[in-house]
C-alpha cells in the first residue's frame, strides 16, 4: 500500500468532533472520556478538574436528597408519635370515664339492692331452716345397705343418706354431673372427674371409692371375698350384680380425681343405667369406711355423701336423719337436685295402712305423705288446708314364669304356649280396673312406661294389634285351642306394702282370669322377701326350678329403658321370666347403637316385638298422689317426681 492511498482513505474518513461524540456515546464513553480523546494530552488537567466538579455536584445532590429524605422520615415519625400520644390520651380519658360510670352504676345497684332488701325478705326468710319434717312410708325394708340382697329395698334410707354419680335435670331429665362428671372420650372409654365431696365422716370422695363401689356391687370386692367372708350374721350377697364392674374391661383410679372405665362394647345408656339414683343403683361408698367397719355395721348405720346423716333406725317404727351441712351442693344451689336440705331433721314413721297416714296428716303429726293411690286422696281435693300433687309413678306388670317347664303338680307349664298368654291378656278387663280402682285416666303400658326414650307412638301400638281389647269369649277359644278348655290351677305371687293398690288390683285380675279357667291362689310376700332369691329372683335369670305361676312386678318411670332391659328383658336378667332370641338381639342392638335416631327406632321395635310375645300381662301405668299440709311447700321440676330422693326440698314455713 502506498503512502498516498493511505492518506487518501484517511481524508475520506475525516472525523469531526461531533461525529466522534456520537461514536463515543454509542461506544459507552462518557463526557470525561470525550475530553481526553478530543483534546489530547494538552487538555488533561482541565478535563480532570471538570470531571471532579461534576462528581462533586452529583454527590452534593445525592447528599441533599438523603438529608431531605431523613428530614421527611423524622417529621413523619414525629407525627405518628404525636398521633399515638393523642390516641393513648383519648383511651385513658375513655377508660377513666368508663370506670367512673361503672363505679356509679355499682353504687346505684348497691343502693337499689339495699333498698330492695329493706322491703323484701332474704332468700328462704319464710322457711324454718331449723324445723323437723315428718313423713311416713308403708314399710320397713329391713337393713340399710343399698347393695345387700334383702336390704336393698329400704329406699327411704338409701336415697337420702347416699348419693349417686349423676342426677337428672328436674325439667327435662337430661343428665347432670353430681358426685362425678362423666365423659366418653371414645365409644368404649369413659373418663370421669370425681368431685371432692365430703362423706359424713369427714373423709373426701376419691376415684378409688368409685372403683370399690362397683366391685362391691359386682360381688367381687376383696375385703370380704365377694361376700364369702362377710361379718354379716345373715350373710351378704349383692342385689345388683348385673351392674358390677366385673362386666367391664377395666375400672381404674387414674388419680384421686379421675376414674376411668373401659367397656367391652359401646353402650348408649351406660351412664344413666349405672348410676340413676342412690335408692336403687348407684349409691357410692367409702372404701376405707366399709373395710374398717364391715358389712354388719354398714347394714345398721349407713354412711355416705347424701344430704342427710343417719341418726337412728328402729325396726318397723321409724328412721331419723339430720341435715348434712357440708353436702357438695349448698342450700342455695340453683337447681332443684340433691343439696343441703331446707330443714334440719327428717323423721320417717312406718305406717303400713294408708288410712293411718292420712289420719296422721290430718292430725298434724305428718307434714307430707306421698306414693298414695289417687283414690285415697279424694277427700283432700277441695280442702284449702292441703295441697295434692299428682304424678306418673309406676307400671304394674304381672309376668308369667316361662323359665320353669313344669307346674307344681309336675304337668307341663301351660304358659309356654303363646295362646294361653294371649288369652290371659285379653281376659283382663283393664278399663274396669282403671275406672273402679284408679282415676279413670290410666293407660295400658308395655314393659315399662311412656316416659322412656323410644317408646312407640299410639298409632304404632295400635297398628301392631297391641291395644288388648277385653274379650273373654275369644280368650276361652284360645284356651281351648291350646288344650286347656277345662283350665288349670297355679299361684299368683304378689308383694304387699310396696306400692299402693296391688292387693286390690290382684283380686280383680284373679277374678277375670278365673272366668276363662286360669284358677289362681294368691300368695303374699313382704317387700323385704319378695325381691330376693326367696321371692321373684328364684324364678328369674333362666332358673328352671323357680316357683311357677304368675309373679307381680312393678317398674318405675324410666328416662331410658336400659335398666329395665338388663333386669327384666335380657335372658340373664334377675327378674326376666321369659324372652326370646329375637327380643334379646334387639335389646343388645339398641344398647350398642350410638346414633340417637337409629337407637330410638330399635327401641320402638323392641317394645313391639316383646309385646307380641305376650311375656307379661301389662296391666296399667298408674298415677300416685302426694299431699302436703298447710304451711308446707314441696317444689319440684316439670318432670321431677316427689318421692324418697326429693325430701330435701320440703320447706316448712315459719309460724306454720
Amino acid at each position: 500500500m502506498t503512502e498516498r492511498n493511505y492518506w487518501t482513505r484517511m481524508s475520506r474518513k475525516h472525523l469531526t468532533r461531533r461525529a466522534l461524540l456520537r461514536t463515543s456515546a454509542r461506544a459507552g464513553v462518557g463526557a470525561t472520556g470525550l475530553a481526553l480523546v478530543g483534546c489530547g494530552d494538552d487538555d488533561d488537567d482541565a478535563q480532570q478538574q471538570a470531571a471532579m466538579q461534576v462528581q462533586q455536584q452529583d454527590q452534593q445532590q445525592q447528599q441533599a436528597m438523603q438529608e431531605q429524605q431523613q428530614q421527611q422520615a423524622m417529621q413523619q415519625q414525629q407525627a405518628q408519635q404525636q398521633a399515638m400520644q393523642q390516641q393513648q390520651q383519648q383511651q385513658a380519658e375513655q377508660q377513666a370515664q368508663q370506670a367512673e360510670a361503672q363505679q356509679q352504676t355499682a353504687e346505684e345497684q348497691a343502693q337499689q339492692q339495699a333498698e330492695q332488701q329493706a322491703v323484701a325478705p332474704a332468700p328462704f326468710a319464710d322457711v324454718d331452716l331449723d324445723a323437723t319434717v315428718t313423713t311416713a312410708v308403708a314399710r320397713d325394708g329391713g337393713g340399710l345397705d343399698p347393695i345387700r340382697s334383702g336390704s336393698h329395698v329400704n329406699y327411704i334410707s338409701h336415697g337420702n343418706v347416699y348419693d349417686a354419680g349423676i342426677v337428672f335435670d328436674p325439667d327435662d331429665n337430661s343428665i347432670r354431673p353430681h358426685m362425678i362428671a362423666p365423659e366418653f372420650v371414645d365409644d368404649t372409654t369413659m373418663v370421669a372427674q370425681v368431685m371432692p365431696a365430703l362423706f359424713h365422716d369427714g373423709s373426701v370422695l376419691v376415684a378409688e371409692d368409685l372403683v370399690f363401689t362397683y366391685e362391691r356391687m359386682g360381688n367381687i370386692a376383696e375385703y370380704h371375698q365377694g361376700g364369702e367372708t362377710t361379718d354379716h350374721p345373715a350373710g351378704w350377697t349383692s342385689a345388683r350384680v348385673s351392674f358390677g364392674s366385673q362386666n367391664w374391661v377395666s375400672s381404674q383410679a387414674i388419680d384421686e380425681r379421675t376414674w376411668k372405665v373401659e367397656l367391652n362394647a359401646p353402650d348408649a345408656a351406660w351412664v344413666s343405667n349405672q348410676m340413676p339414683n342412690a335408692s336403687t343403683v348407684g349409691a357410692i361408698f367409702s372404701k376405707a369406711h366399709v373395710e374398717n367397719v364391715g358389712d354388719a355395721a354398714m347394714d345398721r348405720e349407713p354412711m355416705g355423701t347424701g344430704p342427710y346423716r343417719f341418726v337412728s333406725h328402729t325396726d318397723d317404727t321409724d328412721f331419723v336423719m339430720t341435715r348434712f351441712d357440708d353436702h357438695l351442693k349448698p342450700l342455695d344451689h340453683p337447681v332443684n337436685v340433691k343439696h343441703v336440705p331446707f330443714h334440719n331433721d327428717l323423721k320417717v314413721l312406718i305406717r303400713p295402712e294408708t288410712l293411718t297416714q292420712i289420719a296422721g296428716l290430718e292430725a298434724g303429726e305428718l307434714d307430707v305423705v306421698y306414693g298414695l293411690a289417687t283414690k285415697d286422696v279424694e277427700g283432700f281435693i277441695d280442702d284449702p288446708d292441703f295441697t295434692i300433687h299428682y304424678q306418673a309413678a309406676t307400671t304394674m306388670l304381672p309376668r308369667f314364669n316361662l323359665n320353669n317347664p313344669l307346674f307344681e303338680d309336675g304337668s307341663p307349664n301351660p304358659f309356654l304356649d303363646i295362646r294361653v298368654r294371649e288369652a290371659a291378656n285379653i281376659a283382663v278387663n283393664r278399663q274396669a280396673i282403671i275406672d273402679g280402682l284408679l282415676t279413670g285416666t290410666e293407660r295400658q303400658p308395655m314393659f315399662t312406661g311412656r316416659s322412656a326414650f323410644g317408646y312407640p307412638t299410639e298409632d304404632e301400638i295400635e297398628a301392631a294389634g297391641l291395644i288388648h281389647p277385653y274379650d273373654p269369649e275369644r280368650a276361652r277359644e284360645l284356651m281351648a285351642e291350646a288344650g286347656y278348655a277345662d283350665g288349670f290351677d297355679t299361684t299368683f305371687h304378689i308383694v304387699v306394702g310396696f306400692s299402693p293398690g296391688i292387693p286390690d288390683m290382684a283380686l280383680a285380675v284373679k277374678q277375670d282370669l278365673e272366668a276363662i279357667g286360669i284358677r289362681l291362689t294368691i300368695k303374699e310376700y313382704p317387700a323385704s322377701e319378695y325381691f330376693t332369691d326367696a321371692g321373684i329372683r328364684q324364678a328369674g335369670a333362666g332358673r328352671t326350678d323357680g316357683a311357677p305361676g304368675i309373679w307381680w312386678f312393678i317398674d318405675g318411670q324410666r328416662t331410658d329403658i336400659q335398666t329395665t332391659v338388663n333386669i327384666s328383658v335380657l335372658p340373664e336378667g334377675v327378674y326376666t321370666l321369659g324372652s326370646s332370641e329375637e327380643v334379646a338381639e334387639l335389646a343388645r342392638a339398641q344398647r350398642l347403637e350410638l346414633d340417637p335416631n337409629k337407637r330410638s327406632e330399635l327401641i320402638s321395635q323392641l317394645f313391639i316385638e316383646h309385646a307380641l310375645g305376650y311375656y307379661m300381662l301389662p296391666l296399667v301405668e298408674i298415677q300416685t298422689a302426694g299431699v302436703v299440709r298447710s304451711g308446707v311447700r314441696w317444689p319440684a321440676g316439670a318432670v321431677q317426681p316427689r318421692g324418697n330422693e326429693q325430701l330435701f326440698a320440703v320447706q316448712k314455713l315459719k309460724d306454720a
